[in-house]
């Protein structure tokens, strides 16, 4: 269950395809978006981590 958590979770370690596309449009600086991509990405991540541990805790006890 945390493995499939954590795909949902939207792990992207260096969006590629948005840099690609930034740099296709002229952006002065297309890799500026690491540094926040990785933080949504650590923050999507705790997510799905704390809703697999209250999700599995609530249907642990009802059973």
């Amino acid at each position: 269950m945390h493995l499939f958590s954590l795909n949902t979770g939207c792990i992207t370690l260096i969006p590629t395809t948005v840099i690609g596309i930034r740099l296709l449009y002229g952006s002065q600086d297309p890799t500026e978006i690491v540094g926040t991509t990785i933080f949504a990405t650590c923050c999507g991540m705790l997510v799905a981590i704390l809703a697999d541990r209250v999700l599995r805790g609530m249907y642990r006890n009802r059973w």
